[in-house]
């Protein structure tokens, strides 16, 4: 050890001549530009911020639309064509872009009168309305001229058509001007959120777009072509036509005094006179015709063009009525007509599949959730359809006789050549099959095709088979099985558990084996018992090794290498997916509901216009450092979760989810009546995509399932209603194709009416919560209807009204009684102490204790005393059976328990004081211990332990995921070194304290621990004397699969005995080389003190302040250490200190110690 003592003035003056030494070299935390990334991995980081969050309501519902007055977007709206790609992209503003799907040309509206010209969209008073598959504006002029335009995709042509009336004021002329056909493709079809500029921006015309287009007119039709565009167009009015110079589009004026034919950037502008009522129709669509005008002007006179209106009309009503609400909420009601037109606009009649989007992605995917759109919006064949698809090409190869390894050309991240095997449907690099096998489970739940199992049961079989033999994960002497998710949800993007049993897979696995086990069974089909077998020994473990009593929620995944750890910090496709896959107790869904209202990050949907509801998103995990897609705000997890609080009976989280995420994407967005993939709280994405297949999937299910809670089990013979709107409404009307339920409710009594159109009979079961003790069934519009008491709900008093089969019943419920007891209150209290349970209404008849946070119970009928062990802490939840006269369920009590003790974490250390003069400091010299190069710590490979499996893994130079396997940052110490040598190898941070640091270049320079077996998994240090502190200058990695775990430990031993114990947890105390941690007030939440981030190329050492740094994490050039400070036992005699590493893929380095006593 090396004794030094110096003074801060010193200290202070070596500091900042290192500093001016250093200027040159670049310090901070900047974000990465370097690399060339995919349009939807942009991250950009707005940090999320208390002061921050707030949204307009961009849009309101009235008069069936969404309406905006003067909004401000271009091009923001996607109308889409029928029987084809191209669609026409309106705005707030009325100028539209046409996208066939490259870009087809600008159209835009104006008008003139003897003293004025102008264009629509420049005019001060606009009112947009998004009438879902429509647009429609009210547009005042500047002489109070009032103008409709309409505008709607046909109904038998891909194209779309244009309605112009005079609702006011004098006639005048309406201009019209097209070019731009520029047949421009995009990188993700020019969708939001995905292109190198804003929409708005990147679709205006210019004049270079116009190059090549070609303009053949007559006075009632034209021809539009270009190297890679060809339209039609035809007016309803005599119109004179002629093409201007592009580089006037902007001004009308100018544009209408440059009409040349020789024109060498041209547009066409037609000019008409406009009368009141009388309607003046434009009509553009593919071309359909030779280049014989007198055809087109023949296809459509003035009649054909107002029937085409109607008919686009009359196609428009019957799609947003396809699935109808009539509701108290407006906000509600005008979301299910625009969730018809997404849902259509997915559907690609051609390949007979749903794409992965209406704009982006507009692709067949087997995967992910858009397919539950068919059988949840009541097209039950289109979801079939699409299944068939890819059942039609599933792999049936002969299966490999040895596994082919990982791929080399992905670093080892990936293993598609095990993928692309024997039951494998798709030739993605994603397990999609476990969604499609999900998809026709709950389909034939809706049709009762059992016979369709029977008929595809080979196809069934091959991919179970695929499945265990791929991805079965066995586990203890039992061998029980967990599956590892190989990229088999939306989500999956750098999710790689390394040979892990997973949660989300596991369920998905579970009630497949469950359900078409049962199914086969009935047919007696081959398998089908061991299918059963499989789906009993799945539920075992994930209950005995999946399950956190802890946290109350399935753990995220078990690595099935190393230490085989629990990492418990649950994502939210974990919760609902559990759920949804009916994978545990009831119970046991309520508490992982609890834990998501506690772990999983909410940000408020509030603004001005914003219904004050305590509306609230979710982000998808809590998990840091940022990687794309594994934390974020999305639309379809949002839903999905919405959907899961609603199957577990609690309507009071369900739905302020799913308005939150309504009103964010439909109403504040940037898209009126979208449903998108990101919100715009989403800190890497912001808001991107328009009409992305799995939100529209999902809402499907979670407005059917959960708010209106029609829940068919065809084969069960059953159909299952759970209402899931709020208390306060007063009405509901819901119209489906397969069903129609009415409700009413007044002060005393709700009455209920349901109205099946499902092929055959079936028992009908409503589940509802009881609003009052002695619930009486009344006006039974079947005989045998039975009320019952469901005894064993979990949250609510729950009572069941159970109709014999049958297309119809109605009855109302009198709620006679008192209000049913409810426990509201979170009681927070100390590790330790007592909570006392008084109901005032109801008495307690027991209870239950799954987190085991009890010492000591005392229980009568009216109190129960609780008195809670002293070693638990966090938000834990017990539950009193209560009765009520008639009810009996379990009421949940909440705590917050408040540990009687702190962590030593090393970073509760004052860095911006100078330590005093005659602070007796001790470096330690480390230099035995060495066994790396810091610069190379991405350089290396990291061959082994890894998953020996099909799995997905961190790339072998230890470092991104297995979509960014070829991720590398470089790694410069240079600087760090170069400081210490003027000091004799001492580097000293800005409060005086020094560090012994090797100045040695291409030389062994830190201690490296791992669970890799580059490096030991443990180093031990000898230490001696005493002090009162030790500082810790320490560098190495971390990732997103590690997050709010712990990645290692410090141990300080004594001579006594006595040990100082510090977990090195992600994000606290544990931060990654490559980059500082993003921070902000939601998703990437972390309040507690930074500690010291030394940038190693330079030397710089920041002192960060948490409220400060909030929003500026990222890319660290040449990266940086992190340096700790732990509070010792000053009266112990010192024994030694041990590093180790306790996750996998970790790597944790030690560059210098320094004791002061």
């Amino acid at each position: 050890m090396r004794n030094t003592a110096r003074s801060g003035f010193v200290n202070c003056i070596i500091w900042v001549v290192a500093t001016v030494i250093c200027l040159a070299q670049p310090c901070g935390a900047q974000i990465n530009r370097t690399r060339e990334t995919p349009a939807e991995w942009v991250d950009l980081r707005w940090p999320n911020l208390l002061k921050n969050v707030e949204r307009t309501l961009r849009y309101h519902p009235a008069d069936g639309g969404f309406v905006i007055t003067n909004g401000l977007e271009f091009f923001n709206r996607p109308l889409y064509c029928n029987r084809g790609a191209m669609r026409v992209d309106a705005g707030d503003k009325p100028e539209f872009v046409f996208l066939l799907p490259v870009k087809g040309g600008n159209l835009r509206f104006g008008i003139t009168t003897p003293s004025r010209a102008c264009w629509l969209h420049d005019t001060t008073n606009v009112v947009s309305f998004y009438e879902p598959g429509r647009m429609r504006y009210i547009i005042v002029g500047p002489y109070g001229e009032k103008i409709e335009l309409v505008v709607i995709p046909l109904a038998n042509l891909e194209g779309i058509i244009f309605k112009v009336e005079l609702v006011e004021g004098a006639g005048l002329d309406l201009v019209w001007s097209f070019g731009g056909a520029s047949g421009q493709r995009f990188r993700r079809n020019a969708d939001i959120g995905c292109e190198a500029a804003p929409v708005n921006v990147l679709l205006q015309l210019r004049p270079e777009f116009c190059t090549n287009n070609h303009f053949k007119f007559t006075e009632r039709a034209f021809l539009v072509t270009s190297p890679r565009v060809s339209l039609v167009g035809a007016v309803s009015k005599t119109t004179k036509m002629f093409v201007a110079n592009a580089h006037e589009w902007n001004s009308l004026v100018g544009l209408l005094l440059s009409t040349n034919h020789a024109v060498s950037l041209p547009v066409l502008i037609g000019r008409v006179h406009l009368l009141n009522a009388e309607p003046y129709y434009l009509v553009i669509c593919r071309s359909q015709f030779s280049n014989e005008l007198a055809e087109v002007e023949k296809r459509w006179p003035l009649e054909e063009m107002e029937k085409a209106f109607e008919m686009a009309e009359t196609r428009r009503q019957r799609i947003i009525k396809r699935v109808e609400i009539d509701c108290p909420d407006q906000f509600i009601q005008l979301a299910v007509s625009a969730l018809n037109i997404a849902a259509e606009a997915i559907w690609d009649e051609t390949t007979r599949s749903y794409f992965h989007g209406a704009v982006a992605w507009r692709v067949p995917l087997l995967g992910w959730r858009g397919l539950y759109a068919g059988d949840a919006l009541g097209q039950h064949e289109r979801t079939f359809l699409h299944i068939l698809r890819y059942v039609q090409t599933q792999n049936t190869n002969p299966i490999p006789e040895t596994f082919p390894g990982p791929d080399e050309d992905s670093n080892l991240s990936r293993c598609e050549r095990a993928l692309h095997s024997n039951g494998n449907m798709t030739r993605s690099h994603y397990d999609m099959n476990l969604v499609a096998v999900d998809g026709l489970i709950r389909h034939v739940r809706w049709t009762g095709e059992l016979e369709k199992i029977r008929e595809y049961w080979p196809v069934l079989m091959r991919h179970f088979a695929w499945e265990k033999r791929l991805f079965r994960r066995q586990f203890g002497q039992e061998k029980l099985p967990l599956y590892e998710a190989y990229a088999c949800i939306w989500a999956s993007d750098n999710l790689q558990y390394n040979g892990g049993g997973v949660t989300h897979s596991t369920a998905y696995n579970y009630l497949a084996f469950k359900t078409l086990g049962e199914w086969g069974v009935r047919f007696g089909l081959e398998g089908a018992e061991e299918l059963l077998h499989e789906a009993e020994r799945i539920y075992r473990a994930a209950e005995s090794l999946l399950w956190s009593s802890d946290t109350g929620c399935y753990a995220e995944y078990r690595d099935v290498i190393g230490d085989q750890l629990l990492h418990t910090n649950a994502a939210l496709w974990t919760v609902y997916h559990a759920i949804d896959s009916e994978l545990g107790s009831s119970l046991k869904h309520w508490l992982m509901t609890r834990y998501v209202d506690t772990q999983i990050p909410h940000i408020p949907v509030i603004g001005p216009g914003i219904p004050k509801e305590d509306l609230y998103v979710l982000s998808t995990t809590s998990w840091m450092p940022y990687m794309w897609s594994v934390n974020n705000i999305v639309v379809a997890e949002c839903l999905h979760m919405a959907l899961a609080y609603w199957q577990a009976n609690r309507v009071d989280r369900a739905f302020p989810l799913f308005k939150g995420a309504i009103i964010s994407t439909m109403y504040s967005g940037l898209c009126p009546g979208n449903i998108g993939m990101t919100l715009s709280y989403d800190v890497a994405r912001r808001e991107a995509q328009r009409d992305f297949a799995d939100g529209i999937g999902v809402a499907a299910r979670a407005i059917v399932e959960g708010l209106v809670g029609v829940r068919p089990n065809l084969p069960g013979g059953e159909i299952v209603i759970v209402p899931g709107w709020p208390d306060s409404w007063q009405w509901l009307h819901f119209n489906h194709p397969d069903f129609r339920l009415d409700f009413r409710k007044n002060a005393e009594e709700s009455s209920y009416k349901f109205t099946s159109r499902f092929p055959h009979p079936a028992r009908i079961k409503f589940r509802l919560s009881a609003r009052t003790s002695r619930p009486c069934l009344l006006k039974q519009g079947v005989s045998g209807a039975q009320l019952l008491v469901d005894t064993n709900s979990v949250g609510h008093p729950m009572i069941e009204v159970i109709f014999p089969p049958t297309n119809f019943c109605s009855f109302s419920i009198r709620w006679d009684g008192d209000s049913c007891e409810k426990i509201s209150r979170v009681y927070r209290v100390p590790a330790g102490g007592k909570i006392t349970i008084r109901p005032k209404k109801a008495i307690i008849n027991g209870f239950d204790d799954p987190q085991d946070v009890l010492s000591k119970s005392r229980i009568t009928s009216h109190e129960a005393s609780f008195n809670l062990k002293s070693g638990v802490g966090g938000y834990k939840t017990l539950f009193v059976n209560l009765v009520q006269d008639e009810l009996g369920w379990w009421e949940p009590i909440s705590i917050e328990i408040i540990p009687r003790t702190n962590r030593v974490l090393g970073i509760e250390f004052d860095w911006t004081v100078p330590i005093k003069p005659n602070a007796r400091l001790r470096t330690v010299d480390l230099s035995q211990f060495y066994n790396e190069q810091l610069s190379r710590i991405f350089e290396n490979e990291y061959l082994s332990p890894r998953s020996p499996f099909c799995s997905l893994s961190i790339p072998k130079q230890g470092i991104g995921g297995w979509c960014d396997f070829n991720l590398k940052p470089t790694i410069d110490d240079s600087g760090l070194r170069n400081l210490a040598a003027i000091r004799e190898g001492i580097f000293t941070m800005p409060n005086g304290i020094p560090f012994l640091i090797s100045t040695q270049a291409n030389a062994p320079n830190v201690v490296f621990v791992s669970k890799w077996d580059n490096y030991p998994n443990s180093v031990t240090i000898p230490l001696s004397g005493r002090a009162k502190w030790c500082f810790l200058f320490m560098v190495g990695t971390t990732t997103h699969m590690q997050s709010r775990f712990v990645n290692g430990h410090i141990k300080i031993a004594y001579k006594d005995g006595k040990l100082t114990d510090v977990d090195l947890e992600n994000p606290v105390n544990w931060w990654p080389i490559e980059q500082d941690y993003f921070i902000d007030d939601f998703a990437f939440m972390r309040p507690e003190a930074i500690p010291p981030r030394v940038n190693l190329k330079s030397g710089i050492v920041r002192v960060l302040d948490p409220v400060a740094f909030k929003g500026k994490g990222g890319h660290v050039p040449g990266g940086a250490g992190t340096v700790l400070a732990i509070p010792l036992y000053p009266s112990s005699e010192l024994k030694n200190l041990t590093v180790s590493a306790s996750a996998n893929e970790v790597i944790i380095g030690l560059l210098g110690v320094t004791l002061m006593e």
